[in-house]
């Protein structure tokens, strides 16, 4: 692998479906990413997460993490962290979030830590059991003060985030969906499946 200067390199940790809005967005962003000069490095948890097919994968290394859920990621994360000391890890879902969080401190290094949310919180959690809503409305309040920033997709779930938590508002950065690909304008969109 070619060497690169810490700063030139950004970790994404996702352990995803495969299908979802996250795996739509980093299969456009990665790429766009690397096109840029960045070295991208992909860590996924079951070999799940954004499919990058053809060009897609041109600049992105894809590291399965080889295990076989969030939390057994931790030590894959730790060494990857120490190894590659990337100049960020960006993380998603706040399971993965706290594995990041937990796999910076035991590495020792200095990788900024940028975690997303995409959902509404209060609306989310407001279906979850009483154990799962408490876990995450404090997991927020009280570990995601030690990321660099929290990314939200929109102004609204910033402000809920905020209010549901008591995390600072000024710790969490209004980022709309990133990406359009070049496709979506070049190319005539596909049928639809059904009349």
């Amino acid at each position: 692998m070619q060497k690169h200067r810490a700063r030139d390199r950004l970790a994404f940790f996702f352990s995803t479906s495969g299908h979802s809005g996250v795996d739509r967005i980093a299969k456009n962003l990665l790429p766009a990413l690397a096109r840029r000069g960045f070295v991208v490095d992909l860590l996924k948890v079951r070999g799940h997460g954004p499919v990058l097919g053809g060009d897609g994968k041109r600049g992105v290394n894809i590291l399965d993490l080889k295990a076989s859920h969030t939390y057994s990621a931790l030590p894959a994360v730790t060494s990857y962290l120490r190894r590659f000391r990337p100049s960020c890890l960006f993380s998603d879902k706040d399971r993965v979030n706290r594995v990041a969080l937990l796999a910076k401190a035991l590495s020792g290094t200095k990788t900024r830590l940028i975690f997303s949310m995409g959902t509404t919180l209060s609306i989310d959690l407001a279906t979850r059991g009483p154990f799962e809503r408490w876990l995450q409305k404090n997991s927020v309040r009280w570990l995601y003060p030690l990321s660099y920033r929290v990314v939200v997709t929109s102004r609204g779930v910033r402000q809920d985030m905020a209010w549901y938590t008591g995390l600072n508002p000024e710790k969490i950065e209004v980022v709309p969906c990133p990406v359009c690909p070049r496709e979506l304008f070049t190319n005539p969109p596909p049928l639809p499946p059904h009349p």
